[in-house]
């Protein structure tokens, strides 16, 4: 099963959370980083590790009473299954959620071949 090997690295550093899914032809990761710009985050990957950091500046924020989504720093890894075209993989970030996109191998991907009765 493929969440076996997309596993997530812990770190010390305070975590977004995460979805992730599974389409014929992809993966996806959704992070969810509420108040956050695409400049803030970056995406690496060396061999079969998805690296996604974030920092961000936050000295003109107000003194909040209660704070559950202030996350400022973060850097989240992801073991890759060997199924995944890291030269295409792809992210947006909409609305508060990054969504990275890790496509499927051609040879990963189900073939369906109609076959006609003669």
């Amino acid at each position: 099963m493929i969440w076996t090997n997309l596993r997530t690295i812990p770190t010390r550093i305070t975590q977004p959370a995460v979805n992730t899914f599974e389409r014929e032809d992809s993966f996806v990761l959704e992070l969810a980083l509420p108040g956050w710009q695409k400049s803030d985050v970056t995406l690496e990957v060396d061999g079969d590790l998805l690296v996604v950091k974030g920092e961000r500046n936050t000295d003109d924020t107000p003194q909040y009473r209660r704070q559950e989504f202030g996350l400022k720093q973060f850097e989240k890894s992801f073991h890759l299954p060997e199924t995944v075209d890291i030269d295409t993989i792809g992210a947006a970030m909409e609305q508060g959620v990054l969504s990275i996109t890790l496509p499927k191998l051609p040879e990963a991907q189900p073939v369906r071949k109609l076959i006609e009765v003669a």
